[in-house]
């Protein structure tokens, strides 16, 4: 991931912005390094095979919520049409009554 300058700081993904020759060596930009006090050692980052992985699960759950979305809407739009023909019913029962 350094190719693509993305670190993991603290657990956080990072997108560290590139060195410019001419701003010198700022502080506030480098990584902590690992021997400060109290700092913890930082995970392995996942190779290809396991973002790619990670990124295909995260894929197939939205596919799972996206059916179950569209089962959802399809149950409103039945009970919509059985509102729609009790609806239709009741206005020709209305019409009768008044065509009596």
């Amino acid at each position: 991931m350094t190719k693509l300058n993305i670190f993991q700081v603290n657990g956080v993904w990072q997108l560290r912005r590139p060195q410019v020759e001419d701003e010198g060596d700022d502080k506030e930009d480098q990584l902590p390094e690992q021997h400060l006090q109290g700092a913890q050692p930082q995970p392995a980052i996942p190779s290809q095979t396991e973002m790619l992985t990670q990124i295909w699960v995260g894929m197939q759950d939205m596919k799972e919520s996206m059916m179950n979305v569209n089962i959802h809407f399809d149950r409103l739009d039945e009970r919509m049409e059985q509102t729609d023909q009790r609806m239709d019913r009741m206005e020709d029962t209305l019409n009768q009554i008044h065509c009596h």
